[in-house]
């Protein structure tokens, strides 16, 4: 009762508005559908995607492993990422194969795995970012803009008839 009181009293939190951003000339483009929408990935493999951004501000890397037929249903990325030219600490990923997302074009049994995300802070200044994969994957950028929403919370019960999962935004959870 104390918290929704406090979120009464402060209103609900803000939730950040983020920006596609396009990667530079030479990236290759992917095309995934997921829940019925067409999206353009890039392919992290082989000379990878930059990404020029002008901060500061926060840059988000939503990342896709990439599944054969006979390929494990998880595999372990590691993302390598360079700020002009300068090599940042690698990101693991765990990729599992996604529920929910397909390829648009040429798929031939391939699968893309669910989006996992990876947030870098970009200094004062215009940057470079290259993010390469040491397996494929492909990636979609976007950068935090100074626009806000309200986020409401939502309020769980105490007891519960049954669970339900739910796929909302290729996040999966159990009600």
């Amino acid at each position: 009762a104390l918290s929704a009181l406090a979120l009464i009293c402060t209103g609900a939190p803000e939730l950040t508005i983020w920006r596609t951003v396009a990667p530079r000339e030479g990236a290759r483009p992917v095309k995934l559908s997921v829940e019925g929408k067409t999206l353009t990935y890039f392919a992290l493999d082989g000379d990878g995607a930059s990404v020029r951004i002008k901060g500061p501000t926060r840059l988000r890397a939503y990342v896709r492993g990439h599944f054969e037929e006979k390929t494990p249903a998880s595999v372990e990325i590691t993302v390598s990422i360079a700020m002009d030219g300068k090599d940042l600490d690698p990101r693991k990923i765990s990729s599992r194969r996604s529920k929910t997302s397909t390829y648009a074009e040429n798929g031939h049994g391939s699968k893309p795995g669910a989006r996992a995300t990876l947030t870098l802070d970009v200094p004062e200044g215009e940057h470079t970012f290259r993010f390469k994969s040491d397996a494929p994957a492909n990636a979609s950028f976007s950068r935090a803009t100074k626009k806000k929403r309200s986020l409401r919370t939502e309020m769980t019960p105490a007891e519960f008839e049954k669970a339900v999962e739910e796929v909302y935004e290729e996040r999966e959870r159990t009600w």
